[in-house]
Formats: structure tokens, sequence, C-alpha cells
């Protein structure tokens, strides 16, 4: 497969600058560590999970909700609610008692989200594990988890027992594979504006996002799943889509003006945040 980082040196520069910014409020682990480096975060929560977070059941519900939702206010208040209030939801087996005690609205408002598709996504998950255990015949939830995510085809995913239930694509499959121990990177929204935005892709899709992520952590000695959240956390902090556009174009008429008049390519840099190619050098 062929390379897709050109220039080793910017790429690791890039990670440097956004791994030492600090967390905003925005950022999915401000809640948990404050307004430290966004590097300083991911360290500590690598080390610091507590156990309940791990839980199949757990882990179901977290990734389900969180598909295309804004993570500190729509997923995690709902979800360490709910590790208090049912501190026995451990395995696939308990959550589906509750699915099936509960009408649709009960479950609703148990899950802190109102959403049909999401409904109907998280108990078509709950049913393929039937099929994934008589597979694997493994007992235990998270080692039966753990083994669909070693050996599901991401490239061929809609063939898989997961991958084939609607509303689950590529994000959703990585964010599972990661929750049960995989060392890989989802490729959410976030991470794919930080690769096009701070690292200068061009025309980044999903499957390429995981091969840059991936040798973006082959020159740099950082795991895939540590940048997933370096990513994410710088993202989901620094990112206001809303004014990107008018903000990155302004910032490029900046270089492009202070390149005009001779500065230093390092100083724009720095100033604007638009790394000035050679070939449009006066």
């Amino acid at each position: 497969m062929k390379r897709l980082i050109e220039d080793n040196e910017f790429a690791l520069e890039v990670l440097n600058r956004i791994s030492n910014m600090p967390l905003k409020k925005d950022s999915h682990f401000f809640a948990k560590f404050g307004n430290i480096k966004i590097i300083d975060a991911v360290n500590r929560w690598e080390g610091n999970q507590i156990p309940a977070e791990n839980y199949p059941a757990i882990i179901f519900l977290r990734v389900v909700l969180a598909a295309n939702r804004k993570y500190n206010t729509h997923v995690e208040p709902h979800i360490n609610r709910i590790i208090k209030e049912y501190p026995n939801l451990k395995s696939i087996q308990s959550l589906k008692n509750i699915v099936t005690s509960k009408s649709r609205d009960e479950f609703y408002k148990f899950w802190g989200h109102k959403n049909l598709k999401k409904y109907n996504t998280l108990l078509n998950l709950i049913e393929a594990t039937d099929q994934i255990r008589l597979k694997y015949k493994i007992s235990d939830d998270y080692n039966l988890m753990n083994k669909w995510a070693e050996d599901v085809d991401i490239f061929n995913y809609e063939s898989d027992l997961i991958g084939r239930i609607k509303n689950i694509a590529i994000a959703t499959i990585q964010h599972l594979r990661m929750d049960f121990g995989i060392n890989t990177v989802k490729p959410d929204q976030r991470v794919l504006e930080v690769l096009k935005r701070e690292f200068e892709f061009k025309k980044v899709n999903q499957i390429k996002a995981i091969q840059l992520v991936e040798e973006l952590a082959g020159i740099s000695n950082i795991k895939v799943r540590e940048l997933d959240l370096i990513l994410v956390n710088y993202g989901s902090g620094y990112y206001d889509n809303r004014k990107y556009s008018s903000q990155v174009k302004l910032r490029t008429q900046i270089a492009d003006k202070l390149n005009d008049l001779g500065v230093n390519q390092n100083i724009i840099y720095e100033a604007t945040g638009i790394k000035i190619k050679v070939s449009n050098n006066r």
C-alpha cells in the first residue's frame, strides 16, 4: 500500500503542536481533567479508566449513543448516570434484560435519548452478539467482542455480522473495536477535520484516515488509539464549524500577503497556522 504521509517532519511538528495545546471546555476530556495539555490528559486517561467504563453493556450503550452526537453534552452525562444508578449493568445479557423489560419510551428515559434509529441499532447490535457467540464459542462478553474486533475486515465490513446492521458504518465499527481493546482509530468527523485542517491532507475519507493515523503512529511512536484521542480532543475543543471556512480564508489571505512581503515561512506558519508551499515562493 502506497504511503500517504510525504513530509514526516511537518506531520510530527503538527502533532507536537496540537498535543501540547490545553484542553478546551468542549474537548472530550475537559470534564475529567480540566485545562491541562491534551497529551497529558490522554496519558492520564489511558492509565486511569474505571472498570465500569469497560463493561460490555456500557460499551454498547456508549458507542451507539455517541454516533453523530456531541460527547460531552449528549453522551457522557447519561453514561455516568447509568453507571451510578445501575452498578450491575455489566453483561450484554443484563442490557438485553433491561431492553426487554422496558417499553420503548421507558428505555428512552433510561438512556436519556429519544431516537428510534439508535434504539433499533442497539437492539440489532445485541441480537448480532448471539450469532457472534455461536461463531466463536466464547462465553465471556468482553473476550467475545475482542475476538470479533480482531477478526473484522474493515475493508469488507458490510459482510460482517455487525457491519451489515443498518445505520452502522466504519466509524461505529472502529469505535467498537477500540473499546474492545484494539489499537486502532475511529475515523469520525473530528478526526477527519484535524487531518485535513492541521496536517493539510487532501481528500481524506474514512479508510484513508485510518491509514494516515497508522502511519503517524509509525513515525511518532505513539499508539494509534492514543493519536485518536489527541485528534478528537483537539478537534472537539478548537473547532467551530460555523466559523471555520471564513477563518481559514482570512488566515490564508494573510499568509499569502506576508509571503509576498518576504516574511520567513516559519514565522508565517507560527502566526497563521498556514504552511506556505515552496512552489508559491516569490
